[in-house]
């Protein structure tokens, strides 16, 4: 059984920042192809290149654990089978659960992009100070100033309204089979018509 190596330290940067080969090589003056085979273990970079990769590994931090999903359970209700007029309601709350968790899912990769635009944001400075003065470094500097431009664009007010529209979604939802949960709490076998 072969064990998988650990992720390079390109890898890792372009992981923890969202960058693609072709963005993290802008930077790094090095082609596409070089970044690749650095990734792989086949080649190693030029100096230069690897202490700008250095200014962005300083930053990267350890990945903190992944919490365990959230899956809807029905909690113990009054005993749906007995009453098969409440069983639509039931089914709803679960539906309810069901999509609300789907939505909750969704929005975890529109908060990644947030928060790896935000840590690139933070480093932009540091990143133009290990640049060689101009003219030298140029595609770097190209490569600074289009990633100000991403990041500020996915920092900006209507950058989250699609992952703010998702969390209303899911709030309205769970709000709906929170209200189905309490009904069903506050309800007696006396109140159900058949």
């Amino acid at each position: 059984m072969r064990v998988p190596a650990p992720p390079s330290l390109p890898r890792m940067v372009r992981d923890y920042f969202g960058l693609s080969q072709t963005a993290l090589a802008g930077y790094l003056d090095v082609s596409r192809a070089q970044l690749a085979s650095a990734e792989t273990g086949r080649r190693e970079l030029p100096t230069a290149s690897l202490l700008r990769l250095a200014v962005l590994a300083q930053a990267v931090k350890a990945p903190e654990p992944a919490a365990p999903a959230a899956t809807p359970v029905a909690p113990e209700l009054l005993p749906v089978t007995l009453f098969p007029a409440l069983r639509p309601l039931l089914a709803r709350r679960q539906a309810c659960l069901l999509e609300a968790e789907r939505l909750r899912q969704a929005i975890v990769p529109l908060a990644r992009k947030v928060e790896q635009a935000r840590r690139l944001q933070a480093l932009l400075p540091a990143l133009e100070a290990a640049l060689a003065p101009p003219p030298a470094d140029e595609r770097p500097r190209r490569w600074l100033a289009l990633l100000a431009d991403t990041t500020a664009h996915a920092l900006g007010p209507a950058a989250d309204v699609p992952r703010a529209r998702l969390a209303a979604r899911e709030a309205g939802l769970r709000a709906e089979a929170e209200w189905i949960r309490a009904y069903f709490e506050n309800i007696s076998a006396e109140d159900v018509l058949f």
